[in-house]
């Protein structure tokens, strides 16, 4: 997870390739494509009808190992990580996120953009700039930018990993 390498979009939106060590992201691939990973039905907001799939990772998780040594590599304060899922047509809501900085890491071994699901950003001016979170690429942007997944338009499950950092405010 070094700091160089990255395309920037703006000074507040970034990515890069190959973000994680390969054995990392080989294990927290193979987790959470298990059948018996415990994914929850999830709401943005209680009063819209927009869901998506969440996996919370937490000290219980069958991710335990890996949750505690992006803690380590990562040298920000973390809110927390989890990971996200959409099937077949989902898609959700401009949003910001908490915290100060947002890294979503794509998981899908093969997901390309030919599937939809990218990530919209929209950044200065109300400019619309979409990243799609192919495998082991990590987006990392600032928490205040509103942003939304696009609904998948194939039948695969669209995994991206979410570290949320910085201070909650």
């Amino acid at each position: 997870m070094e700091e160089d390498n990255f395309t920037i979009i703006s000074d507040q939106l970034k990515y890069k390739d190959n973000y994680l060590e390969k054995d990392l992201i080989e294990s927290i691939h193979n987790k959470l494509t298990d059948p018996y990973c415990p994914w929850i039905l999830h709401y943005t907001r209680p009063e819209d009808d927009t869901s998506f799939w969440h996996c919370p990772l937490d000290d219980s998780s069958s991710l335990k190992t890996e949750v505690d040594y992006l803690k380590t590599k990562i040298k920000k304060p973390i809110i927390r990580i989890y990971a996200n899922g959409q099937t077949y047509t989902q898609h959700g809501d401009f949003h910001p996120d908490d915290g100060q900085e947002t890294i979503l890491v794509g998981i899908n071994k093969e997901f390309d953009s030919s599937h939809g699901g990218g990530t919209e950003f929209l950044i200065k001016d109300n400019t619309s700039y979409v990243i799609y979170p192919t495998f082991n690429r990590g987006i990392v942007f600032n928490s205040k930018i509103l942003h939304r997944a696009l609904p998948t338009i194939t039948k695969i499950f669209r995994i991206t990993l979410a570290i949320k950092t910085g201070y909650d405010e």
